[in-house]
């Protein structure tokens, strides 16, 4: 499932600006005049931008692995229902796809020759790469907001023809739409990278870093959120079961009848006995295959 590589990803982004820091900030303090220039200041400068690079490489992976995740959660919402909807769903796969690639090869361009950029650390030395920088910084976070949305209005009307108790149809909702957070994360941080006194600017590298942290973060938990809930209510029954009282009482519950399958389905969403993604959305897609209006 694609989001088995999100914890790989997300500790090879922070390792690459973990190694970054020392160089970038001896680099940061020859460049504002607080240090001389020593003698190792383009391997430094190298350093930073290699570490920079690969980290960039990770977080837009790890973002489009979350939306392929969770679209893969839908695709079982979608057995049994007419084909539009699996077209729409491989359409969108395909632009996720698309956009991970273009984000991906912005930020490989950004510098005219990538063998200096990643051997001496030149880049940004004219103003066509400062503009470039400024446009895939822009570009890549257009990508993840339409992307974003995209994933969050699938299921949504699916959802919300289910026959269940209106409580239960606005959680629902609220557990998919959980994806504007991301774009809140992801507006702030192009914001406060790429604004500077009201007009487009480069980010700077340490700014990158922590919004680059923080985000990503918020995707790994908007990722596993369908999961952890599905456990959570796995826990709540777990307690339940255990405060139970025994005698009497049992023996009257052993006398009541076994209320029939279809009534299961009254809370298809929080099964107890399951505790996977896969499994949610295989019990959900039958749920919705046999209400939808």
């Amino acid at each position: 499932m694609c989001s088995f590589p999100l914890f790989p990803l997300y500790r090879g982004d922070r390792c690459s600006y973990t190694i970054v820091t020392p160089p970038m900030f001896r680099v940061y303090a020859v460049a504002m005049g607080d240090s001389k220039p020593y003698a190792t200041i383009a391997n430094d400068s190298a350093t930073m931008l290699r570490m920079i690079t690969a980290a960039q490489m990770c977080f837009y992976t790890l973002l489009y692995s979350v939306k392929l995740s969770l679209l893969t959660l839908y695709r079982k919402l979608l057995e049994g229902l007419p084909a539009v909807y699996k077209r729409v769903w491989w359409g969108i796969i395909g632009f996720c796809i698309l956009a991970w690639i273009g984000s991906a090869v912005s930020s490989l361009t950004t510098c005219n020759d990538l063998k200096a950029k990643f051997s001496r650390g030149k880049c940004m030395d004219t103003p066509n790469e400062a503009q470039r920088v400024i446009f895939s910084l822009y570009f890549a976070y257009g990508l993840d907001v339409v992307t974003d949305i995209a994933v969050m209005l699938l299921p949504l009307r699916l959802v919300w023809n289910l026959r269940l108790k209106l409580g239960q149809k606005v959680g629902i909702v609220a557990l998919f739409a959980s994806g504007l957070i991301c774009i809140v994360f992801a507006t702030i941080r192009v914001v406060e990278l790429g604004v500077s006194d009201g007009k487009a600017a480069t980010p700077q590298p340490k700014w990158l870093i922590l919004w680059t942290v923080l985000e990503t973060s918020a995707a790994i938990m908007i990722g596993c959120a369908p999961t952890f809930a599905v456990f959570l209510r796995t826990q709540m029954s777990t307690k339940k079961s255990t405060d139970l009282p025994s005698g009497d009482n049992l023996k009257m519950k052993s006398n009541i009848s076994t209320p029939a399958r279809g009534a299961r389905a009254s809370h298809p969403y929080w099964e107890v006995e399951h505790s996977s993604q896969e499994e949610l959305a295989k019990d959900t897609g039958h749920v919705a295959t046999g209400t939808l209006q």
